[in-house]
C-alpha cells in the first residue's frame, strides 16, 4: 500500500454529518488542522454545536462542485479528504490530490451503503479504507485500510 503525507499540506475536508468532525478530531492529535470543512448537506443543531466546540475554522455548506472547487483554488488547498460524502466529484480529483475514507474493506463493497450490504450478506467483519479518488468509484489505489469485526452476529 502507498503512504499519504498530510504534513505541509493545506487540507480541506468534504463530507456529511459527523464524518468530517471525527476525522478533524483524529487529525488534531497530530497537530493537523484543515483550512475548512465543506458539508454537502445541512446538519442538525446539536451537531452544529459539536462542530463549533471542536472546529474553530470555517464550516461551509455547499453541494455544487464548481463552487467547491473555486473555494479550494482560492485558498490554495493542495489536499482534499472525503469522508461520509455521498457526492461524486469529477472536477476536483483531476486538479488536486483527493482521497476518500470509505466504510468498507476495499475492494469489497464499493459504492453506497457498504455496511448495510455487509450486514445483509452476513459478513462477520467490515472495514474502513482510504484510497485515492479516481474516475471509477471507490477504485483508486488503496493507501490504508483496517478490518473491523462485528461484536455480535445479526
Amino acid at each position: 500500500m502507498n503512504t499519504l503525507n498530510f504534513y505541509n499540506k493545506k487540507i480541506c475536508i468534504i463530507g456529511n454529518d459527523d464524518g468530517p468532525l471525527l476525522l478533524t478530531n483524529i487529525m488534531k492529535n497530530s497537530k493537523l488542522i484543515p483550512e475548512f470543512i465543506i458539508l454537502n448537506k445541512k446538519i442538525n443543531k446539536n451537531l452544529t454545536i459539536k462542530y463549533k466546540k471542536s472546529f474553530n475554522q470555517k464550516l461551509i455548506f455547499q453541494k455544487n462542485e464548481k463552487k467547491i472547487f473555486e473555494k479550494i483554488k482560492k485558498n490554495k488547498i493542495n489536499l482534499v479528504l472525503l469522508i461520509f460524502s455521498n457526492q461524486i466529484l469529477k472536477i476536483i480529483p483531476n486538479k488536486i490530490k483527493t482521497y476518500n475514507f470509505h466504510l468498507s474493506y476495499l475492494p469489497k463493497y464499493k459504492g453506497r451503503h457498504p455496511i448495510h450490504w455487509g450486514i445483509l450478506n452476513g459478513e462477520k467483519s467490515f472495514g474502513i479504507s482510504c484510497h485515492k479518488v479516481t474516475k471509477k468509484i471507490d477504485n483508486g489505489p488503496i493507501i490504508w485500510r483496517k478490518k473491523i469485526y462485528f461484536k455480535k452476529k445479526y
